[in-house]
């Protein structure tokens, strides 16, 4: 996670807090997992190692459908 706390990244994203909170929870909800693990009272959020996967994976995807135009 880049930015670390859910205000930053709903800013960048230019959607509202509770938008992006919904919708990690639907996600991590899909996928039958957390993604993030959130101390209450805190304002930080951390990958956890299904995030993390996650997060490798899809990495992993894009440089694979970056790779043709890559190696022109």
């Amino acid at each position: 996670m880049r930015v670390g706390n859910f205000t930053r990244a709903s800013q960048e994203l230019n959607m509202t807090q509770s938008a992006l909170s919904r919708s990690i929870q639907a996600l991590e909800e899909h996928l039958g997992t957390r993604l993030l693990d959130r101390e209450r009272g805190k304002t930080g959020v951390s990958l956890t190692l299904a995030g993390i996967a996650l997060g490798l994976t899809l990495l992993y995807a894009g440089m694979a459908v970056a790779r043709p135009w890559l190696e022109q």
